[in-house]
């Protein structure tokens, strides 16, 4: 009989010791989980007028770089976007730059043309960058400044 009372206590441990295991090692996967890099496509550094002082009337470009931030996932459908917060600020060519597909690692330089009106007067003025991607990656929001000097 106390064999058998033993077998049964050696068994009880013994799933016990499963059981804390399987625990130990979902609570991990849920650790890993909440803590993995998110997929991001990001603006690196700051959106580049060059020498961001301009006159009234000057041209320039806006220079945008781009980067899959991810290892191994391609980010699909990426748009760069550029919005200035005024009209004395006016982007002269195309106010969106489809890149595409970016693979891992991968980074792209999109250039916006700027054109400072006129009318301008001496001020700081913000051009928004937005980058939007499909699912699931996270798209990112940067805003630079141009200064028009008179």
């Amino acid at each position: 009989m106390q064999n058998d009372e033993r077998g049964q206590a050696e068994q009880v441990v013994f799933k016990i010791i499963v059981a804390v295991a399987v625990f130990v090692v979902v609570v991990g996967i849920i650790n890993w989980w909440d803590t993995r890099p998110q997929d991001k496509i990001a603006i690196i550094g700051d959106p580049s007028f060059g020498n961001p002082e301009r006159s009234p009337g000057e041209s320039t470009t806006l220079t945008v770089q781009i980067k899959n931030m991810s290892d191994v996932s391609t980010a699909e459908n990426v748009l760069v976007s550029v919005t200035p917060s005024t009209s004395v600020i006016q982007v002269t060519s195309e106010n969106q730059f489809v890149i595409g597909d970016l693979g891992p690692g991968e980074m792209r330089s999109p250039v916006f043309s700027i054109l400072v009106a006129q009318d301008a007067i001496n001020g700081t003025y913000n051009v928004t960058v937005n980058v939007s991607v499909d699912s699931p990656f996270q798209g990112d929001s940067k805003t630079s400044v141009i200064t028009v000097t008179t």
